[in-house]
């Protein structure tokens, strides 16, 4: 049975504007079978400190941010194809949560370009720092 590697360089940025900040990713996957997709990803995040508080509080900070992530594939685009990866660009709209030693993270996200695989995904994160 083959298997494959995928290789993942990416770029990314972080700019912050007072209590807003932006950032984004782009990336390319390339696996080391070429059965498998290449596929190209993109993804821009905005975000807004609606609630941030002195560190001696239990919540520290609130959050709300909106995300888009586009995943392009560069081969396997073949609907009749043995496989089939098709494009998708998801919005993301969510929350996150600032506590003394972790984060906790919800979202909702919708695809927008048909197939849809999904019609609504809900997402929840927890990172616990140490």
């Amino acid at each position: 049975m083959p298997r494959s590697t995928l290789l993942q360089p990416w770029v990314g940025f972080i700019n912050v504007f007072g209590g807003w900040y932006v950032q984004g990713v782009s990336a390319i996957i390339v696996p080391t079978d070429r059965r498998d997709t290449t596929l190209l990803t993109n993804s821009l995040a905005a975000g807004w400190w609606l609630y941030r508080a002195p560190a001696d509080r239990l919540i520290r900070g609130v959050v709300p941010v909106v995300e888009v992530h586009l995943r392009t594939p560069l081969n396997n685009r073949n609907r009749d194809g043995v496989v089939f990866v098709p494009d998708m660009l998801n919005i993301t709209s969510g929350v996150h949560i600032r506590f003394p030693f972790a984060t906790l993270g919800g979202a909702i996200s919708v695809p927008t370009i048909a197939p849809r695989p999904w019609n609504v995904e809900a997402l929840a994160n927890l990172t616990i720092w140490y």
